[in-house]
């Protein structure tokens, strides 16, 4: 049984016991909605799970990018191998689909959510985010959620996701930009800056107040987002790619924080399925916190890592 109420990890130097340790503790029926699934390991705790009568059904995204057919038709074959039930996700959500970049699980009486997808580079060379909550109010939200996807219908759950405080996409640009906007300082770890243009009027206006890092392989328009927060003061970090990939979406933000899937993207905020979760836990906050600084402190020694 999942012994508590709920607990932050940190990759890659937890690995991927987290997740697997997850599933091992799946009851009656398992719920998996992510992005891409390839991970070994994993693969043998669904299967193990599976054996031991745990119902499990995978919701994937069916063109990853610049993933080849042959890779995810493979990531099929070996799903439905183990006896899993899979679905692509569907083709439409509320507001124009995109890509189905969602990383969660639910079980009875547990939820997973994540910024990590299930392969090897998550948990061997990713800066990522795992949440583990036994939380009644979270785990029934995400339930409908996934229950909607699963059946391709529209979810009709925002009372039940805001309550559970959850940041679900399409639809979360609102939520991101209200952080971004909380007094005093804020501190962000993200993949992309790309141009939504609400994200970054409020990363400017917020100035020399946010402290962020990226990844310091960036496309042209990421790095002129880049230049242009710089000018308005934030301090930007870029954490070289090796040994440790920035690929985690977490904000710290005054007495709350943000985990999750989204990217400062308007696909990502707007079109993909995505799903985050609001922390306002001392002990969770002070994970983040301590890892931020660890990172701003790497980044800074990057031959990339810029002004800031």
């Amino acid at each position: 049984m999942f012994t508590h109420h709920s607990h932050i990890y940190v990759e890659p130097e937890a690995g991927v016991r987290p997740v697997t340790r997850f599933i091992e503790k799946a009851r009656g029926e398992l719920g998996i909605d992510i992005y891409y699934l390839a991970d070994r390991q994993i693969l043998r705790a669904i299967h193990q799970a599976i054996q031991n009568g745990v119902i499990t059904y995978v919701i994937l995204e069916q063109h990853p990018y610049r993933m080849s057919s042959r890779l995810v038709a493979k990531e099929v074959d070996r799903l439905r191998a183990i006896g899993a039930h899979v679905k692509f996700a569907p083709e439409r959500f509320d507001t124009g689909y995109r890509f189905n970049h969602i990383k969660i699980a639910i079980t009875a009486g547990a939820a997973l959510i994540g910024t990590a997808n299930w392969d090897y580079s998550a948990f061997h060379r990713n800066r990522e985010y795992l949440y583990v909550t036994r939380s009644n109010t979270v785990v029934a939200a995400l339930q409908t959620l996934f229950h909607a996807d699963w059946l391709g219908v529209r979810a009709h759950a925002r009372a039940a996701e805001r309550a559970a405080g959850l940041v679900v996409s399409p639809g979360s640009t609102g939520t991101i930009v209200h952080l971004i906007e909380t007094p005093g300082p804020v501190e962000i770890e993200t993949e992309e800056l790309g141009v939504d243009p609400a994200i970054l009027h409020a990363l400017e206006a917020k100035g020399r107040f946010v402290r962020m890092i990226l990844p310091a392989r960036l496309s042209r328009t990421d790095m002129k987002n880049v230049a242009a927060v710089r000018r308005a003061g934030v301090r930007v970090r870029l954490m070289p790619v090796r040994p440790i990939y920035m690929h985690a979406k977490a904000i710290e933000a005054g007495r709350g924080a943000f985990v999750g899937s989204e990217n400062f993207s308007i696909s990502s905020l707007t079109r993909n399925r995505e799903a985050g979760i609001l922390l306002r836990d001392p002990t969770e906050l002070q994970i983040l916190k301590r890892q931020f600084d660890r990172d701003w402190t790497r980044a800074g020694r990057g031959p990339a890592a810029g002004s800031g």
